[in-house]
């Protein structure tokens, strides 16, 4: 299976896209994916996920952005090595884009807010790969 991994500021986050043939319409040019993230606090204290920030890129140029609260209606707060992972889709109009971003964290214990950035992933139909 195909992930990338990024650490930042010792946050790990692990995206893994899954190409969703049975929710597209390549004759429209509707391409579904899933994409798995996984978080891991390699820090000492506290943190919570207090926002995100997603960019999807078609070619080279930004397609559309993607910012709120939390992920899927949570902001989790993760113990020292603990982990949190969900799942999350995207739609896109083409069999060839890319996605990136970053989370905005605070460290429960000094009320810091730091950027964790998500890996850029590519979402790739799996007739692309062949």
């Amino acid at each position: 299976m195909y992930q990338e991994t990024a650490t930042t500021n010792n946050v790990e986050i692990i995206v893994a896209p899954r190409y969703v043939k049975e929710h597209s319409n390549i004759e429209n040019q509707e391409f579904t994916f899933t994409y798995n993230v996984t978080i891991r606090n390699h820090r000492t204290s506290k943190i919570q996920l207090i926002s995100r920030y997603w960019e999807v890129m078609v070619d080279i140029s930004l397609k559309h952005a993607i910012k709120g609260k939390g992920v899927i209606g949570k902001q989790p707060i993760l113990a020292p090595n603990d982990s949190y992972s969900y799942e999350s889709w995207s739609k896109v109009n083409t069999d060839l884009a890319n996605m990136a971003g970053y989370y905005m964290m605070v460290d429960l214990e000094s009320n810091e807010e730091f950027k964790v950035t998500i890996p850029e992933f590519k979402l790739i139909p799996d007739f692309k790969n062949n």
